[in-house]
């Protein structure tokens, strides 16, 4: 092998280990904790939702016979260039590593559990019985979870669908004293 190949070969190497390197003490560093963030995250969406119920209740139907139907898999929320400047602009709180951790979260989608804590009923139904022609079904989607390391912080994205309305948008929340709270709602759309 010719010295030349042997040098580029040698430095491509090199640049590949501190890559490697730099990828590893960022997830190390900034990546919260896998296990705990799974448990977390349906404890974001509970608090999320059960403050939607509360506040907006006219939104999400009254009475005894009401279920709250959530589809049964996440959404994936992509963040585009132009919404990623908004996002940090219009939420200033936002961590990056929440950010970085949201977007790599929601390269794939997740099949949710019954795992939800909220004052009401709800069932978890697949999007085809949702979106099925004719049906005017009210209900609401969810993405993946990003944390901040010390799942301090959250960010998703949720639609709440409602036949000829709805709206979507970014929810940011921070967990302050064990309860996670909403620091931030940035709508995306309304219909």
């Amino acid at each position: 092998m010719s010295r030349n190949k042997r040098a580029v070969l040698t430095a491509g190497l090199f640049v590949l280990i501190v890559l490697l390197l730099f990828v590893a003490t960022v997830l190390i560093v900034r990546w919260p904790n896998s296990r705990l963030a799974a448990t977390e995250q349906y404890a974001v969406y509970s608090a999320y939702l059960e403050s939607e119920i509360t506040e907006n209740f006219h939104d999400y139907g009254t009475g005894r016979g009401f279920v709250l139907l959530i589809q049964d898999k996440t959404t994936l929320a992509r963040v585009a260039a132009p919404r990623f400047r908004r996002l940090r602009t219009d939420a200033p709180a936002l961590q990056d590593a929440t950010l970085i951790n949201f977007v790599a979260e929601n390269l794939v989608s997740q099949v949710l559990a019954k795992q939800f804590r909220l004052p009401v009923n709800y069932e978890l139904l697949p999007e085809e019985q949702l979106v099925k022609p004719g049906s005017s079904a009210e209900y609401v989607t969810v993405s993946r979870v990003g944390f901040n390391k010390d799942l301090s912080q959250a960010l998703f994205y949720t639609e709440h669908i409602c036949g000829l309305c709805g709206g979507g948008g970014y929810v940011l929340m921070e967990r302050r004293f064990g309860q996670w709270r909403v620091k931030a709602f940035l709508s995306t759309w309304v219909s």
